[in-house]
């Protein structure tokens, strides 16, 4: 099977914004978590945003 090298996704500006916004809100649910480290809702929330994170940053660091 070949190989087909994959340009990194080019952020836009909008893209950086989003990311940066998606940080502040997982660092605040990691907060959240600390307090209570069970809380399954938050546990999903914070999954979301990691996917979508990483589906702005093109990363393929984990799976969806």
């Amino acid at each position: 099977m070949v190989k087909i090298k994959q340009d990194r996704k080019v952020t836009t500006p909008a893209d950086r914004e989003e990311m940066k916004r998606l940080e502040e809100e997982s660092d605040r649910i990691l907060d959240l978590l600390f307090e209570n480290p069970t809380d399954q809702r938050l546990l999903d929330k914070l999954n979301q945003i990691d996917v979508a994170y990483v589906r702005l940053s093109g990363e393929k660091s984990m799976e969806y």
